[in-house]
């Protein structure tokens, strides 16, 4: 990466956050949910101004072309700073993507609320990507702490092959399966949303409470189908794990046909919401990430993340910086303390 351009990033990141810095949040029309996350973010902005401006710096240098020639895509934009501090890098064009339409809407106002040029913002999931993907320049794509929620990344990666101006992929994800600490702390959150549920105190940065998400399948099945005997029902929602309802339904329906009943899914927690097909903090292993990436014209390199050096008091920001600095230099060990990691995507020749 040439030193004009990471001068350039560095200068934009630090006019971003005076822009952050001049957020009057409570003024924003925006939902309460939305607004939340964004004071999170808010009060971490040094952090996650950093995490974004090194993905930003990933996706010129496996691209090799300068802001300005680029169209960006952040998929899955949340509150949308990572689009904003991509306009003011100086993309050609910034796109929007998030699901959540009322996420969506916040962020938009928030970057009216900041005068942000260029940005465009559009509701999508990996179902109707074809509606918004021409592009007609140069393009890279961004996923900030969203391909572990992405309902079909099967289907998410088929498109993103088609849309052959994309050029780079970066995501990040805390569900790094070589964590040891991660892999168990997740297990058990998969375990307690599948059969429990989210009550309101563990829900402020993960949304609203909710019934366990096997509770909530059997009672889609029941309705589907309330002929079937309590203990077949029990099998099914046992069995449609990791579907939401369209897909559950089809589960069902190819069982009351053949009487067959298979397995969706091989991991033995991984669970998403029947009601979106949100998964909760889905684990990977790296080999599959290769995989996907591999079979739909990309090459993957997967690069460790850091801790959030700006938290605390000086003390415990020495020992971050130390911990940083045995995640970026000791390959082994370094990978199993790194609290997320990139997954980086170059497009094949």
């Amino acid at each position: 990466m040439n030193a004009s351009l990471s001068y350039q990033l560095s200068n934009a990141a630090r006019r971003f956050h005076d822009l952050l810095e001049s957020l009057n949040v409570d003024r924003l029309t925006i939902d309460e949910y939305p607004k939340f996350y964004l004071r999170y973010l808010l009060q971490h902005k040094e952090h996650y101004i950093d995490l974004y401006t090194k993905v930003l710096l990933k996706l010129l240098n496996i691209s090799g072309k300068q802001p300005h020639e680029l169209v960006l895509v952040d998929y899955g934009t949340g509150n949308g700073l990572l689009a904003m501090l991509g306009a003011v890098t100086g993309f050609s064009k910034v796109i929007a993507v998030d699901a959540d339409p009322v996420f969506l809407k916040a962020a938009q106002l928030t970057a009216e609320a900041l005068a942000m040029k260029g940005i465009e913002f559009v509701q999508s999931t990996e179902e109707n990507m074809d509606e918004w993907i021409s592009l007609e320049q140069p393009a890279v794509l961004a996923g900030t702490d969203v391909i572990e929620h992405i309902y079909n990344l099967e289907l998410f990666f088929q498109q993103l092959y088609h849309i052959t101006n994309i050029e780079a992929l970066v995501f990040t994800t805390a569900s790094n399966p070589e964590n040891p600490f991660i892999a168990r702390k997740y297990k058990r959150m998969h375990l307690k949303e599948e059969l429990i549920g989210g009550d309101v105190d563990d829900r402020k940065l993960f949304g609203d409470a909710h019934a366990s998400f096997l509770s909530i399948r059997k009672k889609m099945i029941r309705e589907y189908q309330p002929q079937l005997n309590d203990d077949v029902l029990n099998q099914l929602a046992t069995a449609t794990r990791g579907l939401k309802r369209k897909d559950i339904e089809k589960f069902v329906e190819a069982y009351m046909q053949n009487g067959i009943m298979g397995t969706v899914i091989s991991h033995p927690t991984n669970t998403c919401d029947p009601e979106t097909g949100s998964w909760a903090e889905r684990m990977m292993a790296f080999k599959e990430f290769q995989t996907l990436f591999h079979k739909n014209g990309f090459q993957l390199q997967v690069s460790k993340g850091f801790y959030d050096r700006y938290k605390g008091n000086n003390i415990k920001r020495i020992i971050i910086t130390t911990l940083n600095a045995f995640v970026k230099h000791v390959p082994y060990f370094g990978m199993k303390l790194s609290p997320f990691v990139f997954l980086e995507g170059k497009r094949k020749d």
